[in-house]
C-alpha cells in the first residue's frame, strides 16, 4: 500500500509539474482532488486527471491521464482532424495499472451536398466485461425539406443516438467510467441491425415528432414515436410522450410539463397502466415521479420525488440527478441511489472578481424510515471558487444524521 501511495504521489507530482510548465501550442488542464473519511478520520482517496492537447493546422492530438490512490487508472489517446468536408476521429484506451489494452474507436465522416456519411469501427478487449468484441456501423443522414432522415446499418456495432447511449466502460474497484459512441456487440460478425429515424415531423398540436424503427438479424425489434412540447388547450400545460411497440408489448410514457410562470416549472412523470395480454385495455395512468424547479435570480431550487421506488430511482449527480427506470439505469451503466426516494437541491451561482465563475450546490436526499427529522438521510455540499479563468479551488462535504462522513478538497488549473 505504501509503495502505491509513493508511486502515485511521484507520478502526480510529475504530471503537475508538466502542467505548470506547459507553454506554447500545448494546452490542457490538471484537476486533482483529495477525499477524507471523516468518521475515522483517515485518508480515503486521491484522484488526479491531466488532459493535454496539441494542435497544428486542422489536426489535434490529445492525452487524458487519470490516477487514483491505488494506481494509474486510465490512459487515453485521441486524434481529431478534418480536411474540407472529410473528418476523422480516433480514441485508444489503456488500463496502465494492469497493463491492459481496453478499447479502440475510429470514425470517419464526409458531408456532400447536404448528405452526411459516417463509418464507425470499435474494438473491445477481453480485459473488459462483454469482450472481446469488434464491429462496424455505417450511418447515412440527410434532409428532405424539413424532414431529417438517418439510416444506421449495424455490422456488429451500435452507435449512440437519442435512444441509445453508446458504451460505458466501468472500473469495478472505483466505480469510475468512460463513455464512447460506438459499442461493439457480441456476436460481431455480419449484419446485426438496421435503424431508420425520421425527425422534424409535425402532426396536429405537436411540432416535433421523431419516429424510429429498429430491426435485428432476427427481424422486427421495435417501433417508437417520440413527441416533445405537445400543446394543450391549457396554456400552462404541455406534454412529452413516447410510444414504443415491441413484439407482443407496447408502452406509453407521458411527461406533463406545468409552467407556473417564468420562475417555476412542474414536470409529472407518468405511464399508462394496461392489463395482461396482447389486446389489453388501458386501465389508468400511473404517476411515478414529480419534478419541481424554480429559479430566483442566481438561485435555482429543484426537487425530485420518486413515487414508485420499486421500479424507478434518482441517478447520481454525475448522471444528471434525474428520475430513471432502474432497469434502464442498469442497462446503460448509470449510477443511482436505490435507498433515496426524494432529492432537494439548491444551486447558487456566485460572481467572481477574477474572471471566473463560482457556485455552491447543496444536495439533500430523503429515505423512508431513516430515523432522522423529515427522513433526511444524506446531505452533500459542493463549492467551487474561481480565482481566475485558469485556477479554481473546490471543496465538498457529505454528512448524515450520525455526523460528517466525507470531506474533499481539490483544484483545477487550465492553460
Amino acid at each position: 500500500m505504501l509503495r502505491r501511495v509513493i508511486a502515485s504521489a511521484a507520478v502526480i507530482t510529475m504530471l503537475a509539474s508538466l502542467a505548470l510548465l506547459a507553454t506554447g501550442p500545448l494546452g490542457g488542464s490538471w484537476d486533482t482532488e483529495i477525499r477524507i473519511d471523516a468518521t475515522t478520520p483517515s485518508f480515503e482517496g486521491l484522484q488526479s486527471v491531466l488532459d493535454l492537447d496539441y494542435s497544428w493546422s486542422s489536426l489535434t492530438v490529445t492525452s487524458d491521464s487519470e490516477l487514483q490512490l491505488f494506481g494509474f487508472l486510465w490512459q487515453e489517446f485521441g486524434v481529431h482532424g478534418s480536411l474540407g468536408a472529410f473528418e476523422v476521429q480516433g480514441n485508444l484506451l489503456f488500463g496502465p495499472s494492469t497493463g491492459d489494452y481496453l478499447y479502440m474507436q475510429m470514425t470517419a465522416s464526409i458531408e456532400l451536398a447536404g448528405c452526411e456519411i459516417g463509418a464507425y469501427f470499435a474494438q473491445l478487449s477481453d480485459a473488459v466485461l462483454d469482450g472481446p468484441a469488434d464491429g462496424f456501423a455505417i450511418r447515412i443522414g440527410g434532409s428532405i425539406g424539413d424532414l431529417d432522415v438517418v439510416s444506421t446499418t449495424e455490422l456488429g456495432a451500435r452507435v449512440r443516438d437519442d435512444d441509445y447511449s453508446g458504451i460505458t466502460i466501468v472500473h469495478a474497484a472505483s466505480g469510475l467510467y468512460r463513455t464512447y459512441d460506438t459499442n461493439p456487440l457480441i456476436p460481431g460478425k455480419g449484419f446485426t441491425g438496421q435503424e431508420i429515424t425520421l425527425s422534424g415531423l409535425t402532426f396536429g398540436c405537436a411540432d416535433d415528432i421523431e419516429a424510429s424503427v429498429y430491426f435485428t438479424r432476427n427481424g422486427f425489434d421495435s417501433l417508437s414515436f417520440e413527441a416533445t412540447g405537445i400543446r394543450t388547450t391549457l396554456p400552462w400545460l404541455s406534454l412529452d410522450a413516447t410510444l414504443t411497440f415491441q413484439l407482443q408489448t407496447k408502452s406509453l410514457v407521458l411527461v406533463p410539463h406545468l409552467s407556473l410562470g417564468q420562475l417555476a416549472c412542474l414536470n409529472v412523470y407518468a405511464a399508462l397502466v394496461t392489463g395482461d395480454g396482447d389486446n389489453a385495455p388501458i386501465e389508468g395512468i400511473s404517476i411515478y415521479g414529480l419534478e419541481l424547479s424554480c429559479t430566483l435570480g442566481s438561485v435555482t431550487f429543484r426537487d425530485l420525488s420518486v413515487l414508485d421506488p420499486s421500479r424507478y430511482a434518482i441517478t447520481t449527480p454525475a448522471y444528471g440527478s434525474a428520475i430513471e427506470g432502474i432497469a434502464d439505469a442498469i442497462g446503460q451503466g448509470h449510477e443511482y441511489y436505490p435507498d433515496y426516494w426524494e432529492m432537494l437541491s439548491i444551486d447558487v451561482a456566485l460572481g467572481s472578481c477574477c474572471g471566473g465563475s463560482s457556485h455552491v450546490v447543496i444536495y439533500t436526499y430523503f429515505s423512508q424510515g431513516s430515523g432522522s427529522l423529515f427522513d433526511c438521510a444524506m446531505t452533500s455540499v459542493e463549492a467551487s471558487v474561481a480565482f481566475s479563468e485558469r485556477l479554481e479551488f473546490r471543496g465538498g462535504m457529505e454528512f448524515s444524521a450520525t455526523g460528517t462522513k466525507h470531506l474533499s478538497i481539490g483544484l483545477r488549473y487550465a492553460w
